[in-house]
């Protein structure tokens, strides 16, 4: 099982649990088809609550692109579902999953030469993985796709999971994330400055915006103040600030700022840092542009990265090591350890990178070669603005003296010629002025003029500039990886895709790139010219519009009736029937030889158990009060009255703290009896949530897209996208009339995160219920309103469509006086229009939007 097979076997493992395929919705992601069969997968029901919390949110709101999305929810996989594996470990599930024949008497030629192979593998893999003792996983995104925010959103799901869960080492309560220079620790504090609720429940929000601790090391002087034993500490440092470094003499006589002692286990010296990191529980390890961690040609100091991981595992063993990378090959071939693998070609085709293309010179130290990329530039990108942002165009060269004595004066002449304004250059390398420090920092804002960017040593990884159009090499670089790691700056996505990015730079340099993307990207620059962005649209909400409707709700009444007789608990016998939901069970398995036959036998099961509240007669009777409202005096009796007694429900519940689950379920059957009554309420409904969201449109489909122009009685979002022609005939006839007040597309937004207009309907084909979004909503000036769907001729007679009707007659025309109607296609071909208006100005409203 090569690598790439390997990846394909999880991949395929992990869409089976989680209930659908991913290609089955391209062009939709995260819309309700698919929310619909994920919340009915295994995956969804086996993790816990607070988990199902947590996928339920970030779906809903949308914040998170579907790369991040099938990421995170793999992750989740691997330590819920998996039981936080070791790679090795995952492999040998993939290769010898259970119920997989093992008698070597039974078996063809064939399988036991494969079964051979398998087991070969796996011993190879023992000197690549290094044999380490925790989770290594390496997620490999292209640059571009958010490694940060989903870093975030891991660390994030570790902390609210070991506060639920204290006893349970999978997740982590404390973080190091790992970062290779200063530049990328700068770029990682979007970890603290975002807003955690775009990922993450509001309730869980708010605990980690008073526990977080946050604690950057980005120069020598700065101290790791972090308590022994404490949680929810996240450290973010270059390696340098807390790596292990042999033992040697300091030839100077000079003193270290932080003391240094050699280590019991070797010539090692261990900073004060280091044994602060050695003191916290449950550690996990970030790893951010984990390339620098692997392969051969790696620095000493980075390859002594993974000696302090290990290092730090031995103290006390680690949560996992999570490796997050753009570039996940070393010398052309794809590192084992990867487990979710989303390239820089998918994310050019999916709209996450500009497209690209690469334009190569025989000479590029010349007036020449200057004018002509400046021609180039202006010429496709000029001055027009996307997202409110200038275009920019970044050249590297050498060194500072070739920057300022050679480059810079070819380039004023140049731009002085075109009449460009010389006040559009910026310079940043080691020897410039705070201003210009400061001006590089505010290249992505709607106030920067700044254009042409000459840079020296900057602008590599962690460098995050959305505007940045073209780079350009003005010489060969010294080093290969940073022409890999400077060309690619200007993929970054911006805007409605697609989008082009140019690539200037000489034919000895492109032959030189060529072969660093295909060692260190697996693929090839022609491959990367020929991908194409589908048109990647972000919607946008241009004003709240909020609708009361009367809504039929059933209601459960309860009526409490006084109880004479003993209430049966019986905690003994439901925690003896159902001890499997108080315990999980992480089992670890390996092949083992019983003469001639060779089976999976169980290594290690390990019994994880939730930490126990300590509970006394009045702390369990507040705690019953407050979940069954009744006094507390009359909990005392029920208790004391009951089969368990009170001593015997302290002991059952100190055993297991979520038997109050089972006393308070019980106690409510005894004392209230239940009465199910039909009511009407009033809810409002909001047209409009959770937006910018990104929406894929197929090329064919761009006649489809309108935008707001001088049409104030529409667009609460912007651009409307239609599903076909005859919507979109039938809007343009409804938003020009002149007995129509407003009108709103409502049809193309089928995600109740971001569309609450929806009708419930119960699908007999699948026997479930489901959300249907009608097409239009209009109100007339004379307060008439109307629902509109647009069909097609032979659809009308549907099940699922009549089942549509049926519900939304109930909703808009019984409960709340507005015209439901059906518009057929062949009609609206034909210009029958009228009839809505008509019907709609027949039926009065109490209904009343707000914007």
């Amino acid at each position: 099982m090569s690598t790439i097979s390997f990846l394909d076997k999880l991949w395929q493992t992990f869409e089976q649990c989680r209930g659908y395929s991913s290609a089955e919705f391209v062009g939709k992601r995260l819309r309700q088809e698919e929310n619909e069969r994920f919340y009915e997968g295994d995956f969804f029901k086996k993790v816990f609550p607070e988990t199902q919390n947590i996928l339920r949110h970030i779906r809903e709101v949308g914040f998170l692109r579907p790369p991040q999305v099938d990421a995170f929810e793999l992750y989740v996989y691997l330590k819920e579902i998996q039981g936080n594996p070791t790679i090795k470990e995952l492999y040998r599930r993939l290769l010898f999953p259970e119920g997989t024949p093992m008698d070597v008497l039974s078996l063809t030629a064939e399988q036991l030469e494969e079964i051979k192979q398998k087991k070969a593998l796996l011993e190879a893999l023992d000197s690549e993985l290094q044999g380490l003792a925790y989770p290594n996983w390496l997620f490999a995104l292209g640059m571009g796709t958010g490694k940060t925010i989903l870093m975030a959103t891991m660390i994030f799901y570790d902390f609210i999971l070991a506060e639920h869960y204290p006893e349970d080492g999978r997740f982590a309560k404390n973080a190091l994330v790992f970062a290779p220079d200063t530049t990328i620790i700068d770029s990682l504090r979007e970890i603290q400055d975002f807003d955690y609720s775009k990922v993450i429940p509001q309730e869980y929000a708010l605990f980690l915006s008073s526990n977080l601790k946050f604690h950057y090391l980005s120069d020598v002087q700065a101290e790791l103040s972090v308590l022994p034993d404490s949680a929810y500490n996240i450290i973010v440092s270059n390696v340098q600030k807390i790596i292990l470094k042999k033992q040697g003499n300091n030839s100077n006589g000079q003193q270290t700022l932080f003391p240094v002692v050699k280590d019991m286990e070797g010539e090692w010296k261990v900073n004060d840092r280091l044994r602060k990191l050695e003191q916290l529980d449950n550690l996990a390890v970030f790893v951010d542009e984990a390339h620098h961690a692997f392969g051969t040609s790696i620095t000493n100091d980075l390859k002594r990265v993974r000696e302090t991981i290990n290092r730090l595992d031995r103290k006390s063993p680690l949560a996992g090591c999570i490796n997050l990378t753009g570039t996940p090959y070393v010398d052309g071939k794809m590192l084992p350890e990867v487990v979710f693998f989303y390239s820089v070609k998918q994310a050019i085709d999916d709209g996450h990178l500009k497209q690209v293309r690469f334009i190569d010179y025989a000479n590029t130290k010349t007036e020449e070669f200057i004018r002509d990329v400046v021609d180039r530039f202006w010429r496709q990108y000029g001055e027009e603005r996307r997202e409110g942002l200038l275009p920019k165009i970044a050249f590297y060269c050498t060194t500072i003296s070739e920057l300022e004595d050679e480059f810079r004066p070819l380039l004023e002449k140049v731009l002085a010629e075109k009449s460009i304004p010389l006040t559009k250059i910026l310079v940043n390398h080691s020897d410039v002025e705070n201003e210009n420090i400061r001006r590089f920092r505010l290249l992505d804002t709607p106030e920067s003029e700044d254009q042409f960017i000459l840079l020296v040593g900057k602008g590599t990884e962690g460098w995050n500039c959305r505007s940045l159009f073209a780079t350009a090499m003005y010489r060969r670089p010294r080093s290969k990886v940073f022409l890999l790691q400077s060309s690619l700056r200007c993929l970054r996505a911006i805007g409605n895709m697609p989008q082009t990015a140019t690539i200037f730079l000489s034919t000895e340099n492109r032959t030189i790139l060529e072969n660093e993307i295909q060692k260190n990207l697996g693929t090839t620059i022609s491959e990367l010219e020929g991908r194409k962005n589908k048109r990647m649209v972000t919607i946008q909400k241009r004003k709240d519009v909020k609708i009361k409707l009367a809504k039929q709700r059933i209601k459960v009444l309860r009526q409490y009736q006084e109880q004479t007789g003993q209430i049966k608990l019986a905690l003994d016998e439901y925690y003896t029937n159902h001890k499997n939901e108080f315990v999980a069970l992480v089992t670890e398995r390996e092949m083992t030889t019983n003469g001639k036959k060779m089976k999976l036998a169980v290594k290690d099961s390990q019994t994880l158990q939730r930490r126990q509240k300590r509970y006394t007669l009045y702390t369990l009777v507040e705690e019953i009060s407050r979940y069954t409202h009744l006094p507390c005096l009359k909990v005392e009796k029920i208790l004391r009255n009951s089969d368990m007694g009170i001593e015997g429900c302290l002991a059952w519940v100190n055993c297991e703290n979520r038997l109050i689950e089972v006393i308070v379920r019980r106690i409510l059957d005894a004392v209230f009896r239940y009465e199910l009554v039909d009511e009407v309420e009033w809810e409002e409904v909001e047209l409009a949530k959770n937006f910018p969201m990104d929406w894929v449109v197929e090329e064919d489909k761009k006649t489809l897209e309108m935008y707001d122009g001088r049409y104030p009685n529409s667009f609460h979002i912007e651009p409307y996208i239609f599903d076909n022609e005859s919507e979109k005939r039938l809007f343009e006839y409804f938003v020009e009339h002149r007995d129509i007040e407003e009108i709103y597309y409502t049809g193309g937004i089928t995600d109740a995160g971001h569309n609450e207009f929806y009708v419930e309907y119960y699908d007999e084909l699948e026997k479930r219920w489901r959300h249907y979004y009608p097409d239009f909503i209009l109100k007339l000036k004379h307060n008439g309103w109307a629902v509109v769907e647009v069909k097609q001729a032979e659809q009308t007679v549907h099940p699922n469509v009549i089942a549509k009707e049926k519900a939304a007659r109930e909703l808009f025309e019984k409960l709340n006086s507005i015209h439901y109607i059906i518009k057929r296609d062949d009609e609206i071909s034909r210009g029958i229009f009228q009839d809505i208006i008509t019907a709609a100005s027949s039926i009065g409203s109490p209904l009343s939007p707000t914007s």
